[in-house]
């Protein structure tokens, strides 16, 4: 199971930063029991870095429970690991990294403030040289820094290595002395420490038995546990007034040789100062467990408990389902949640799991798809709502824990699908602040065989939100047949074999696939056996902004019957053709009305022809105001069956062309800055109805096709094609 030995969470500020932009960033803690350590007298020393290089650094300050710390200088764009170094100016040994794995991340979106004004408002290519030149020698001359600081900083690993041997050969000698005098005093401590072990035993065994009762009893349960106590042979050996309660010891005889119950102490891994204070606390538990259930709040100590309690709030009209840190609850079928009910755990220390080969509840749905038997698919989830036929579930929350689908040690072909999560004909629900991994990873996806994270159908206004979503079988999140208003933010999505995020209606073939849905803010990553990032199959009125996404295959992918998509400032990395805007398949249905602006896109396949920007079968596309770079392709690929083209204001950086026309009609090409490439704007000759106008083409080694269409009633004025300065 996932679990970082220390993490953070982000509690003030966000990981999306415009370049240049000074901010504050607050981080709350967790050691590896969960809790939040102290930190106030410690030296906290945050780092950020991309790769080997750093690129800032700054001291933090710790008030609150919270780490804070401002970044007051333009340390560039991009994707940058954050890392917390604590250590301890009166204690060498001490020193702890924050956080554990590589989870905290920011991104630095580019801005204006690394640009410099110029006559003609463009940077030529010995411009971005001699950038490219600065660039190096601040990394040599860092690089350096770094070598010697890691010299330095082995010698003193070295020094202090040997400094703790003689340290512990010190401890090793002393502990024997020690050791040789407490056998000398053990035989005339053991009469004692048995009498006080006896009373110690009762004592366990009261306060056991008053962990598990109401508050409303303890007074009387513990007036027993006194006076049985004061009935003891040497009962005159113990003072049980109130005035000592906080240090309660038993006395062996009249001697001094007093032991405190230290036992009694320890409160679900807690130690407490005083005995004292160990009952309060017990007390006070029970009596908050008694106020939670007043107000409709049922705490589950094991898997047994959940359906149950669960039952039991929706009897009430709702309620919170409360979950107990540190521990793992493990299913054997399915967790159903009535209206307005929330399963709430207590961190991602809190886990949700089933056993191997778990019997889930099995949900049936009519389905058109071939590959489904006698026209049903089969959704085996591990929390799902009520289900209930023809009314919606509403107001059910799920925040605050782990949802771990243990796919490894699961049927691979589940029927048509198992997810760890499923929203199915439900209203007004959120899962917030929920880890939910490890879906049956190497389900059978050829024959209809699919896993999710995370599965919405025919619901609406449903939240994904602050979630962290990794390794599916199909999709990470699938937003399926009948879902619409939904909202995906703020979330890191990784790991689907073949979708990060889909909106699709190809499961079932019933309704729309995804309606006014919207993907922010979110940090998108495929890796692996992985391929693409959001992908929309007959998905309508959706946007996707500001979403980091790095990912092997096409990191959008607008698929056939795609309206109304916006896709706007989002930072892509990919190693195939980076974004489809409608399907390269003249026999598949059309999309209309997709906006691709102001995004950054880089392309990094080398040797196979890979293009920034396809535009596939639409009509009626915008492609303006983005960086495109390919390393193998074109910037802008437009085929011949899409239509009502609008290529403008982009920035293009390619090996083949910038923008090349495939034979589309009523195209405008207008206001490009074309860098480096074979072409500038060229087409086939099969083009129709071309206005190419006011674009500036540098370095084109093919002099004769910098600017060339060839089409039918074309336009083509006011261009720049210029050699590389």
């Amino acid at each position: 199971m996932y679990k970082p030995i220390r993490r953070v969470d982000l509690v003030e500020g966000g990981t999306v930063i415009r370049q240049g932009d000074y901010f504050t960033l607050g981080l709350q803690p967790f050691d590896s029991n969960g809790e939040i350590p102290d930190l106030s007298d410690k030296v906290i020393v945050v780092v950020i870095a991309q790769g080997y290089k750093i690129f800032y650094e700054t001291t933090a300050d710790f008030r609150d429970n919270v780490i804070y710390f401002t970044v007051d200088d333009n340390i560039g764009s991009g994707t940058f690991n954050v890392e917390l170094t604590v250590t301890d100016s009166s204690d060498e040994s001490y020193k702890h990294k924050y956080p554990a794995d590589d989870s905290l991340r920011i991104t630095l979106t580019p801005s204006t403030d690394d640009l410099e004004k110029s006559g003609a408002g463009v940077i030529t290519v010995a411009m971005l040289k001699d950038e490219l030149r600065t660039i190096q020698e601040d990394y040599e001359v860092r690089s350096d820094e770094r070598i010697d600081n890691s010299l330095t900083a082995v010698e003193e690993v070295r020094i202090n290595t040997e400094a703790e041997r003689v340290a512990t050969e010190n401890v090793k000698n002393e502990t024997l002395d020690a050791k040789n005098a407490t056998e000398a005093a053990a035989a005339l401590a053991e009469e004692k420490a048995l009498l006080a072990q006896s009373k110690s035993d009762l004592v366990d065994e009261r306060m056991t038995e008053l962990e598990d009762v109401d508050a409303v009893q303890f007074d009387s349960r513990l007036n027993s546990v006194t006076q049985q106590l004061a009935d003891k042979a040497n009962q005159s050996d113990l003072e049980m007034e109130a005035s000592r309660i906080n240090n309660l010891v038993a006395h062996a005889g009249d001697t001094d040789g007093n032991a405190e119950l230290l036992d009694i102490r320890v409160v679900n891994g807690t130690i407490y100062d005083t005995a004292g204070e160990a009952v309060r606390s017990i007390l006070t538990l029970a009596q908050e467990y008694a106020d939670l259930k007043t107000a409709n709040v049922l705490v589950a100590k094991d898997a047994s408990e959940l359906q149950p309690f669960a039952d039991q709030l929706e009897a009430l009209g709702g309620g919170v389902l409360q979950l107990l840190p540190n521990r793992e609850y493990t299913l054997e079928t399915t967790l159903t949640l009535g209206d307005n009910v929330t399963l709430r755990g207590a961190g991602w220390s809190t886990v949700i799991t089933i056993s191997d080969n778990a019997p889930l509840t099995e949900y049936q749905l009519e389905s058109a798809r071939s590959d489904h038997p006698g026209g049903i698919a089969r959704i085996y989830p591990i929390i799902t709502n009520r289900n209930r036929q023809g009314e919606r579930n509403k107001g059910i929350v799920i925040e605050n824990l782990t949802v771990d689908g243990n796919g490894d040690n699961q049927p691979i072909n589940r029927g048509q699908g198992q997810a760890n999560v499923w929203f199915h004909n439900a209203q007004e629900c959120t899962m917030r602040d929920v880890k939910a991994v490890n879906s049956v990873y190497d389900a059978d996806r050829d024959n209809g065989h699919h896993a999710f994270c995370v599965l919405i159908m025919f619901s609406s206004e449903i939240n994904i939100t602050s979630c962290y979503l990794e390794r599916a079988g199909y999709e990470t999140v699938g937003i399926r047949d009948g879902a619409e208003n939904i909202v995906v933010d703020r979330s890191t999505i990784k790991h689907g074999k073949s979708h990060c995020v889909q909106l699709a209606m190809n499961w079932l073939r019933r309704g729309i696939g995804g309606k006014n849905v919207t993907i922010s803010d979110c940090i998108i990553i495929n890796d692996g056996d992985g391929r693409n990032g959001i992908t929309t199959h007959y998905g309508e009125d959706a946007t996707i902004k500001g979403c980091l996404i790095d990912v092997p295959g096409r990191a959008i992918f607008l698929f056939e019957s795609s309206h109304r998509i916006t896709v706007t400032n989002n930072q892509i990395r990919t190693n195939q053709t980076s974004v489809y805007l409608g399907r390269d398949n003249a026999s598949e249905p059309l999309s209309t009305n997709l906006i691709f602006s102001n995004n950054q896109v880089e392309c990094m396949r080398e040797g196979i022809t890979s293009h920034a920007v396809m535009i596939g079968k639409a009509e009626r596309v915008t492609v303006e105001g983005n960086r495109l770079r390919s390393l193998s392709g074109d910037g802008v690929n437009a085929l011949r069956y899409c239509k009502d083209i609008n290529v403008k204001n982009n920035l293009i950086e390619c090996v083949r062309t910038g923008v090349y026309l495939e034979g589309p009609s009523h195209c405008l090409v207008t206001g490009n800055i074309v860098l480096s490439a074979l072409r500038g704007v060229t087409d086939d000759g099969n083009s129709d109805q071309v206005l190419v106008k006011d674009n500036d083409v540098y370095g084109a080694t093919h002099t004769t096709e910098k600017i060339r269409i060839n089409g039918t009633n074309k336009i083509v004025k006011d261009n720049l094609p210029m050699d590389a300065q």
